[in-house]
């Protein structure tokens, strides 16, 4: 059976990114499997060609790709904590606050020895409670990471 070449490489994309996320942590094939459904769906919708459904799979495999190079890249605990305060306080400094606190946890389970940080746990009854309603909070408790 021959398949039209724009469906073949829409495959081999999806293929390609379910090869390098196997091995990864579970929320990295949680994104690429979500990505590879909104691509799809879009081709079936005919909203997206297949092709565009395929360059939209291959780049968030090439994110997926830096990502974990940095990840390697990262020698510390220190390094990566620094790090993901540091992403976290660009969107305080921006005023997202809910959005500052969904990249410190994000970015916490990028790292082996950050994984299961509980200030994850915290910062989630904090926010409940109406505790990191501010800039100055948010910030404060961001920093207060270790």
């Amino acid at each position: 059976m021959s398949l039209d070449p724009a469906v073949r490489d829409l495959l081999q994309a999806i293929v390609d990114l379910d090869e390098r996320t196997r091995s990864g942590n579970p929320s990295d094939r949680s994104v690429a499997l979500a990505t590879v459904s909104g691509a799809c769906r879009a081709a079936v919708r005919g909203v997206a060609a297949p092709a565009n459904a395929a360059v939209t799979i291959r780049a968030h495999l090439a994110e997926f790709e830096r990502e974990r190079a940095a990840k390697a890249a990262m020698s510390s605990r220190a390094e990566h904590l620094a790090w993901c305060k540091q992403r976290a306080l660009e969107y305080v400094e921006a005023g997202d606050l809910q959005g500052a606190f969904a990249s410190m946890g994000s970015d916490l389970r990028k790292h082996p020895d950050t994984a299961d940080h509980q200030g994850s746990v915290l910062g989630m009854m904090l926010m409940m409670g109406g505790h990191l309603d501010t800039q100055a909070k948010m910030r404060d408790f961001i920093n207060g990471f270790n």
